[in-house]
C-alpha cells in the first residue's frame, strides 16, 4: 500500500488528462485507507498488552502530525522548484519509504514472538 501511495503521487504528477489524475488519486486515497489500517494492526500484534494502549497513541500521533507536516513541505518544495517537482520529490520519497518497509519487517519480527497476543 505504501508503493500504491508513492506511485500514485509520482505518477499524478506527469500526466495532464482529469480521468487520470483522478485514477491516481483514487490509488492515493486507497493506498491510504489500507496503510491506516494496517499501521494499527502493526501496532496491536507487536506491543504487549499492557502497553497497547500507548502504543497505539504514540502511533495516532505520528499519523496526525503527518497531515500537518505534508502540507507543510508540499508548500515549501512548490515554492522553489514547482508543483510537478514537489509530486515528484514527495512521490519519490514515499515509494523509498515504502521499498524500505521489507527488510525492516524483517528485521523487527526476527526475534520471539510475544506471549500475552490476545489474552485480558
Amino acid at each position: 500500500s505504501a508503493l500504491m501511495v508513492g506511485l500514485s503521487v509520482a505518477l499524478a504528477a506527469a500526466v495532464s488528462k482529469a480521468v487520470l489524475i483522478a485514477i491516481f488519486m483514487f490509488g492515493l486515497g486507497a493506498g491510504s485507507a489500507v496503510m491506516t489500517i494496517y499501521f494499527q494492526l502493526l501496532i496491536s500484534l507487536v506491543s504487549p498488552l499492557g502497553t497497547r494502549g500507548s502504543a497505539m497513541a504514540l502511533g495516532g500521533l505520528g499519523w496526525g502530525i503527518s497531515h500537518l507536516t505534508t502540507p507543510l513541505v508540499m508548500g515549501v518544495l512548490e515554492d522553489y522548484v514547482g508543483i510537478h517537482a514537489a509530486f515528484y520529490v514527495i512521490g519519490g520519497f514515499a515509494l523509498v519509504c515504502g521499498m524500505m518497509l521489507v527488510p525492516l519487517q524483517r528485521w523487527a519480527f526476527a526475534g520471539e514472538p510475544m506471549k500475552d497476543r490476545g489474552s485480558a
